[in-house]
Protein backbone atom coordinates (compact mmCIF):
# COMPACT_ATOMS: atom_id res chain seq x y z
CA UNK A 1 0.00 0.00 0.00
CA UNK A 2 1.36 3.40 -1.01
CA UNK A 3 1.42 6.24 1.52
CA UNK A 4 -1.04 9.00 0.77
CA UNK A 5 0.03 12.40 -0.50
CA UNK A 6 -1.00 14.02 2.79
CA UNK A 7 1.17 11.65 4.86
CA UNK A 8 4.13 12.23 2.54
CA UNK A 9 3.63 16.00 2.84
CA UNK A 10 3.39 15.70 6.61
CA UNK A 11 6.61 13.64 6.71
CA UNK A 12 8.34 16.15 4.42
CA UNK A 13 7.16 19.02 6.63
CA UNK A 14 8.47 17.23 9.75
CA UNK A 15 11.83 16.55 8.08
CA UNK A 16 12.09 20.18 6.98
CA UNK A 17 11.25 21.41 10.50
CA UNK A 18 13.89 19.13 12.02
CA UNK A 19 16.49 20.35 9.52
CA UNK A 20 15.68 24.01 10.24
CA UNK A 21 15.84 23.33 13.99
CA UNK A 22 19.21 21.60 13.67
CA UNK A 23 20.59 24.43 11.53
CA UNK A 24 19.38 27.00 14.08
CA UNK A 25 21.05 24.99 16.85
CA UNK A 26 24.35 24.93 14.97
CA UNK A 27 24.18 28.69 14.36
CA UNK A 28 23.49 29.33 18.06
CA UNK A 29 26.38 27.06 19.05
CA UNK A 30 28.74 28.96 16.74
CA UNK A 31 27.55 32.29 18.19
CA UNK A 32 28.15 31.05 21.76
CA UNK A 33 31.64 29.81 20.84
CA UNK A 34 32.55 33.11 19.19
CA UNK A 35 31.17 35.12 22.11
CA UNK A 36 33.12 32.97 24.57
CA UNK A 37 36.34 33.38 22.59
CA UNK A 38 35.93 37.14 22.32
CA UNK A 39 35.04 37.40 26.00
CA UNK A 40 38.04 35.27 26.97
CA UNK A 41 40.48 37.33 24.89
CA UNK A 42 39.12 40.56 26.40
CA UNK A 43 39.62 39.15 29.90
CA UNK A 44 43.19 38.11 29.04
CA UNK A 45 43.98 41.59 27.63
CA UNK A 46 42.41 43.31 30.60
CA UNK A 47 44.49 41.23 33.04
CA UNK A 48 47.79 41.66 31.21
CA UNK A 49 50.23 44.22 32.53
CA UNK A 50 53.95 44.82 32.12
CA UNK A 51 55.03 42.59 35.02
CA UNK A 52 55.77 38.87 35.11
CA UNK A 53 52.82 36.80 36.30
CA UNK A 54 52.89 33.11 37.18
CA UNK A 55 49.71 31.03 37.40
CA UNK A 56 49.27 27.32 38.05
CA UNK A 57 47.05 25.59 35.49
CA UNK A 58 45.88 22.06 36.19
CA UNK A 59 44.77 19.81 33.33
CA UNK A 60 43.77 16.27 34.29
CA UNK A 61 46.77 14.73 36.01
CA UNK A 62 49.35 17.25 34.81
CA UNK A 63 50.15 20.64 36.31
CA UNK A 64 51.50 23.48 34.17
CA UNK A 65 52.72 26.93 34.96
CA UNK A 66 51.59 29.85 32.80
CA UNK A 67 53.95 32.82 32.71
CA UNK A 68 53.31 36.26 31.34
CA UNK A 69 56.33 38.44 30.66
CA UNK A 70 56.79 42.06 29.63
CA UNK A 71 56.79 42.70 25.89
CA UNK A 72 60.44 43.74 26.10
CA UNK A 73 61.40 40.20 27.25
CA UNK A 74 59.84 38.22 24.38
CA UNK A 75 63.25 37.58 22.82
CA UNK A 76 65.11 36.73 26.04
CA UNK A 77 65.57 33.38 27.78
CA UNK A 78 64.89 29.84 26.61
CA UNK A 79 61.22 30.41 25.71
CA UNK A 80 61.00 33.21 23.18
CA UNK A 81 58.62 34.51 20.54
CA UNK A 82 59.83 33.96 16.97
CA UNK A 83 57.83 35.16 13.98
CA UNK A 84 58.14 37.54 11.03
CA UNK A 85 58.26 40.53 13.39
CA UNK A 86 60.62 38.93 15.92
CA UNK A 87 63.41 36.95 14.18
CA UNK A 88 65.41 34.27 15.91
CA UNK A 89 68.68 36.03 16.70
CA UNK A 90 71.08 33.31 17.82
CA UNK A 91 71.51 29.73 16.64
CA UNK A 92 73.01 28.61 19.94
CA UNK A 93 71.09 30.80 22.41
CA UNK A 94 70.83 28.62 25.49
CA UNK A 95 72.65 25.62 24.01
CA UNK A 96 73.95 23.87 20.92
CA UNK A 97 72.16 22.34 17.97
CA UNK A 98 71.88 18.54 18.20
CA UNK A 99 70.66 15.86 15.81
CA UNK A 100 67.09 14.95 16.79
CA UNK A 101 67.38 11.31 15.67
CA UNK A 102 70.19 10.65 18.14
CA UNK A 103 68.40 12.23 21.14
CA UNK A 104 64.67 11.56 20.58
CA UNK A 105 62.54 9.26 22.71
CA UNK A 106 60.03 6.59 21.62
CA UNK A 107 56.96 8.82 21.93
CA UNK A 108 57.17 10.37 18.45
CA UNK A 109 58.78 9.82 15.07
CA UNK A 110 60.70 12.04 12.68
CA UNK A 111 60.28 12.39 8.92
CA UNK A 112 63.99 12.12 8.18
CA UNK A 113 67.36 12.10 9.86
CA UNK A 114 69.59 15.15 9.93
CA UNK A 115 67.02 17.49 11.46
CA UNK A 116 68.42 19.58 14.30
CA UNK A 117 67.07 21.30 17.40
CA UNK A 118 68.47 23.25 20.32
CA UNK A 119 69.59 20.71 22.95
CA UNK A 120 67.59 22.28 25.79
CA UNK A 121 64.49 22.57 23.58
CA UNK A 122 64.85 18.91 22.52
CA UNK A 123 65.19 17.75 26.14
CA UNK A 124 62.00 19.61 27.05
CA UNK A 125 60.24 18.50 23.86
CA UNK A 126 60.99 14.86 24.70
CA UNK A 127 59.59 15.40 28.18
CA UNK A 128 56.47 17.11 26.80
CA UNK A 129 55.73 14.28 24.36
CA UNK A 130 56.29 11.67 27.06
CA UNK A 131 53.69 13.53 29.16
CA UNK A 132 51.39 13.72 26.13
CA UNK A 133 51.67 9.95 25.70
CA UNK A 134 50.96 9.34 29.39
CA UNK A 135 47.88 11.57 29.14
CA UNK A 136 46.53 10.39 25.76
CA UNK A 137 48.25 7.05 24.97
CA UNK A 138 49.05 8.47 21.54
CA UNK A 139 52.37 8.10 19.70
CA UNK A 140 51.08 9.25 16.30
CA UNK A 141 53.12 12.45 16.22
CA UNK A 142 55.66 12.95 13.45
CA UNK A 143 58.11 15.83 13.33
CA UNK A 144 58.39 17.06 9.75
CA UNK A 145 60.47 20.23 10.25
CA UNK A 146 62.96 21.44 12.84
CA UNK A 147 65.65 24.10 12.89
CA UNK A 148 65.92 25.92 9.57
CA UNK A 149 68.86 28.26 8.96
CA UNK A 150 68.22 31.87 7.98
CA UNK A 151 69.58 31.24 4.48
CA UNK A 152 67.26 28.26 3.99
CA UNK A 153 64.29 30.32 5.27
CA UNK A 154 65.05 33.01 2.69
CA UNK A 155 65.14 30.41 -0.10
CA UNK A 156 61.77 29.04 1.05
CA UNK A 157 60.22 32.52 1.31
CA UNK A 158 61.48 33.50 -2.15
CA UNK A 159 59.90 30.36 -3.65
CA UNK A 160 56.48 31.60 -2.44
CA UNK A 161 57.04 35.22 -3.56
Amino acid sequence: MMPSDSSRRRKLKQDRSMLIGAAAGVVLLIIFIICGAVSGSKKEKAGADDSAVSKKVISSKLEFEKKEVPYSDISKGSLILVNDSHPYTSVTAGGALVDISSEKNEYYSIRNTGMQMNDLALKNFNSMLEGFYQECSNRDIMITEAYVSGDRQNVILRSFG
